[in-house]
């Protein structure tokens, strides 16, 4: 690929060798990472157990470790006013390129 796109925390990870054949062409600002979605038909109550099961997982710091792996090291509750909003004022869509142009 010419060009993609990805989060500086994974980059970070990257090895060096690697990280020296990238540039960097565009970086968007911070926004909120890892959101967990679920499908409609997913019942309320199994969505509402699945994040405090996640978000319960601070409470012991042997989790850390976990948590960090998966790069999620400090989950919260989502807003999406607060956390994802912002991104459309970016009008990333505009980047898009699909396979049939």
């Amino acid at each position: 690929m010419p060009a993609g796109g990805g989060v500086n925390n994974t980059l970070a990870r990257e090895q060096e060798d690697l990280k020296g054949l990238l540039k960097i062409i565009y970086e968007t600002p911070g926004s909120a990472p890892h959101p967990i979605s679920a499908h409609p038909r997913v019942k309320k109550v199994f969505i509402k157990k699945f994040i405090e099961a996640v978000l319960n997982l601070t409470e012991d710091k042997n989790n850390s470790e976990l948590l960090n792996n998966i790069q999620m090291p400090e989950p919260v509750k989502a807003d999406y006013l607060r956390d994802y909003s912002p991104l459309e004022k970016l009008e990333l869509s505009k980047y898009a390129v699909t396979g049939t142009e």
